[in-house]
């Protein structure tokens, strides 16, 4: 549009041009930040990849993109304006650019000083939100959240419940421990807060309490050759495994006993082999066994048979294992890191599983590697170096 009114004869000679003029620069400005994305947001702002500008750069992008938002259809009520005074009126276009337009003109520019407006009460607030600020009391908060410890239910005990347990670890301690709502039953495995005074036998992997360490895009934040980011996108059971295995948590991402022997891993590495390679069987078998008809049309033409159907069927059965260990492994990581639910309280396990598995299952690896120390590895079953410490 810009280069057909520059190349027209009259270019920008009438009320109606400048207007279009006007309203296609400020489409271009709003269309230009927009391309950058997060490029201006502050380097390390927690929970945005690819940052890389600073405070200034963020205002000013943020201040053009809602400058440009506001104005462009500001614009469109002048031209309108402007062409209708032009069809109705016998007017000159001389004295109609000279005494209307300037005040169509301003009505545009209105944004810019609500603009200023907005940044001037907005640095206000941040002022006084800084002065009001106590980064100790905060601090403290976090801290004061524990890492909750796993207790075995001596019985079948209702929702509510206190149950005198005792500690495992050099000076026992004796205390009470609440029984989850939902109940459960002899043998099982329930998380509780810690006694005060109490600290593990074994030396444990440091991470994050009350809080994720990071975001759940936050997939390159150790580079793009990291080994736990390929495993997660390429293979994300196995990955789901090793984190299953260093949490100590079953196939089906249920809870076991601290300090018990588990063979998680292996169990999921034996799944994950056992589909694929019957899928890859079936797949051919339906190959081979494919009517000319359904083949010429492609794969969605081909008519069930007993076959295709039991592929079907375990192809399903695979995919809701997947998303339920997924989200019961998510919901204990937070339970004993006590991470509460950001959004979409009571089904935040189950969205992030659902729809974000990959992103999900890097955010649970990252949290619990501790990755600044120890090395990412594809071929162990936690994902760790043999030497590095336990989680749980």
């Amino acid at each position: 549009m810009i280069y057909m009114i520059l190349q027209s004869e009259i270019k920008l000679g009438t009320p109606f041009h400048h207007h279009i003029f006007a309203m296609c620069i400020v489409d271009l400005l709003q269309s230009g930040v927009a391309l950058l994305s997060t490029l201006p947001s502050p380097v390390d702002t927690p929970g945005i990849w690819g940052a890389y500008g600073n405070e200034m750069t963020c205002s000013i992008t943020g201040f053009i993109f809602f400058y440009a938002s506001n104005a462009a259809p500001l614009y469109i009520a002048p031209s309108a304006s402007t062409a209708s005074a032009s069809c109705n009126t016998k007017s000159h276009k001389k004295a109609l650019r000279e005494r209307i337009e300037p005040f169509l003109q301003a009505g545009a520019l209105r944004p810019l000083t609500y603009n200023l407006q907005q940044v001037q009460a907005l640095e206000m607030i941040a002022q006084q939100i800084d002065s009001k600020k106590e980064p100790l009391a905060v601090n403290a908060a976090v801290v004061s959240s524990p890492k909750f410890i796993r207790v075995i239910a001596p019985s079948n005990l209702p929702g509510g419940y206190q149950v005198a347990v005792q500690t495992d670890n050099e000076q026992p301690i004796t205390f009470m421990a609440t029984v989850p709502m939902e109940g459960v039953k002899a043998g099982e495995v329930f998380l509780t807060p810690p006694p005060p005074g109490y600290a593990s036998t074994f030396p444990q992997v440091e991470a994050p309490i009350g809080r994720w360490k990071d975001g759940l895009c936050d997939c390159f934040n150790y580079g793009c050759c990291h080994a736990q980011l390929w495993l997660s996108f390429l293979c994300p059971e196995i990955a789901m495994g090793q984190v299953m295995q260093r949490m100590r948590l079953t196939w089906l991402g249920g809870l076991v006993e601290s300090h018990s022997r588990v063979d998680t891993f292996k169990t999921v590495l034996i799944i994950v082999v056992c589909y694929n390679v019957f899928s890859a069987a079936m797949d051919t078998y339906l190959a081979y066994n494919a009517d000319p008809a359904a083949a010429y049309y492609g794969y969605g033409a081909r008519k069930a048979t007993p076959v295709s159907m039991i592929k079907d069927a375990v192809s399903f059965l695979y995919m809701c294992w997947s998303l339920f260990a997924l989200c019961q492994t998510r919901r204990n990581v937070r339970r004993t890191y006590s991470i509460p639910e950001q959004s979409c309280s009571g089904c935040e396990d189950c969205l992030c599983s659902t729809f974000c598995t990959c992103c999900t299952i890097g955010q649970i690896a990252r949290h619990t590697g501790e990755y600044e120390k120890y090395p990412s590895l594809c071929c162990t079953e936690t994902g760790l170096p043999d030497h590095a410490p336990s989680v749980v």
